[in-house]
């Protein structure tokens, strides 16, 4: 399979509208309290990263090392924002993001 705009396109094209529309819906993760320990319930399709990265800046500068926050990783998640740097591999915004599905994702 090559992940190209064409394939996407066939792809979107043979899922029905009102699929598209609940797949379009669904949050990114979901952040919910909870009354005992550990006090938070967080799930994420994909998961969170924790292991240490070089992160860059959007110019492509290498600006930081090391594990990347996962509030930062929630937030991003919760806008829909899939290019935000602490979600792509690296933290580097001219890479692709680390689940190969999600460079394909409409942003909302």
């Amino acid at each position: 399979f090559e992940p190209t705009p064409e394939a996407r396109a066939r792809l979107k094209a043979a899922v029905p509208s009102a699929h598209l529309a609940f797949l379009g819906g669904l949050e990114w993760c979901h952040d919910a309290p909870l009354p005992f320990p550990p006090g938070r319930l967080v799930c994420v399709h994909a998961g969170l990263s924790v292991a240490p990265a070089a992160r860059y800046d959007r110019a492509g500068r290498r600006c930081a090392e090391g594990p990347l926050p996962a509030a930062a990783q929630l937030e991003a998640l919760k806008r829909r924002d899939f290019r935000a740097p602490c979600l792509l591999e690296g933290g580097n915004a001219c890479q692709s993001p680390r689940d190969p599905g999600a460079k394909w994702a409409d942003p909302g």
